[in-house]
C-alpha cells in the first residue's frame, strides 16, 4: 500500500497461458490492487481465467525494450560494496519495480543477476478478484447484440434503443469509451428519429 498511486509504465503484458495476446500499456499501483491501460486490454481474458480457476495471472515485462541478457549486464554493474538496492537502483529499476520483485522473486534469488532479469522480463502478478460493480471505472456485459436490430432498437420491444454501456462489450476507459458511446449514442439517435418518421405518436 505504500506505493499505491504510484506508476508502472511502458508494460507489455499478457494472461499466463496466453502469450499470443500481449499488449502494451500503464498500469498504476492501488491499495486494492492495479488498475491502467493494460488490465482494459486484457480484461476479458483475465476475467475468463478468474471464472474458471478462481485466480488470474498477469505477466508483465517490465522492460520490454531491453532484452533479458540486456539486463543482466546491467545487474551485474556496480561497485563491491554496494547494496543490492543500489545495485538495482544503478541498473535503472525504479522503486515500484523493487517493490514488485521482492514480491515475486525469493529472497534468496534477489542478489543473482539473471534470476532477476528473467523475472523483470516475466514478472507474475496474481489477480483474485475484479473491483465491485459500484467502483467499477467501466463495465463489461450488458445487451447482446443479437437481441438488437441494425439500428440499436430493443427487437422485441421497437421503440427502445441501446447505446454505450448498455451493449454487451468490454467498455475502454477514457476517451475510447466516451467516443465509443457517443458514436454508438449518434447511431441509436438516427435510429429513434427513423422509427418517430413511420411510427405516429399516441395522444397523451
Amino acid at each position: 500500500q505504500a506505493r499505491a498511486g504510484q506508476p508502472l509504465k511502458t508494460l507489455r503484458g499478457w494472461v499466463a497461458g496466453q502469450p499470443e495476446q500481449v499488449r502494451r500499456g500503464d498500469l498504476v499501483l492501488t491499495t486494492a490492487g492495479i488498475e491502467g491501460g493494460l488490465v482494459y486490454a486484457l480484461s476479458r481474458p483475465l476475467r475468463t481465467q478468474l471464472q474458471q480457476s478462481g485466480a488470474a495471472v498477469l505477466v508483465l515485462d517490465v522492460w520490454p525494450d531491453r532484452s533479458e541478457a540486456q539486463l543482466t549486464r546491467l545487474l551485474q554493474r556496480g561497485s563491491a560494496g554496494d547494496s543490492l538496492g543500489n545495485r538495482w537502483r544503478k541498473a535503472g529499476l525504479t522503486p515500484v519495480q523493487m517493490t514488485l520483485l521482492r514480491e515475486v522473486l525469493p529472497r534468496a534469488d534477489w542478489a543473482d543477476p539473471q534470476r532477476v532479469a528473467a523475472t523483470l522480463k516475466a514478472l507474475p502478478l496474481r489477480l483474485t478478484a475484479l473491483q465491485p460493480i459500484d467502483e467499477a471505472i467501466s463495465t463489461a456485459g450488458g445487451i447482446r447484440r443479437q437481441a438488437l436490430d441494425r439500428q440499436l432498437m430493443l427487437v422485441q420491444q421497437p421503440g427502445v434503443f441501446c447505446c454505450g454501456e448498455m451493449l454487451d462489450w468490454d467498455a475502454p476507459t477514457g476517451g475510447y469509451l466516451l467516443t465509443a458511446c457517443l458514436s454508438s449514442g449518434h447511431w441509436a439517435g438516427q435510429g429513434v428519429k427513423a422509427f418517430l418518421s413511420t411510427t405516429p405518436l399516441e395522444p397523451c
